[in-house]
């Protein structure tokens, strides 16, 4: 985790931080002192868009030991997880 001055507040969990929209909601957290922890499968995203310091867990949101770890430390959560095409997301849709 990284960032200072955000109190004794949790850590805010960004899902899909390691892609292009998640690295930049990282980036504006970390300017505001926030302290960010990010869960990203990267599927899309590369762990080389995240700062060094910023706690990554890889892992896919659907599974509940990689979702209860991931907000572990965390009191608020921004989602920007998704995949990155319609066409695959109905495609391969679970229902």
């Amino acid at each position: 985790m990284s960032g200072a001055g955000a109190g004794a507040r949790g850590a805010v969990l960004v899902t899909g931080g390691a892609g292009f929209i998640g690295s930049h909601v990282v980036a504006a957290l970390l300017a505001r002192g926030e302290r960010v922890a990010v869960v990203d499968d990267l599927s899309s995203g590369k762990a080389a868009n995240l700062p060094e310091g910023v706690r990554l867990l890889v892992g896919d949101l659907a599974d509940p030991a990689v979702a209860a770890a991931a907000v572990a430390g965390c009191d608020r959560v921004v989602h920007c997880a998704a995949r990155p095409s319609v066409t695959l997301s109905v495609a391969d849709a679970p229902l």
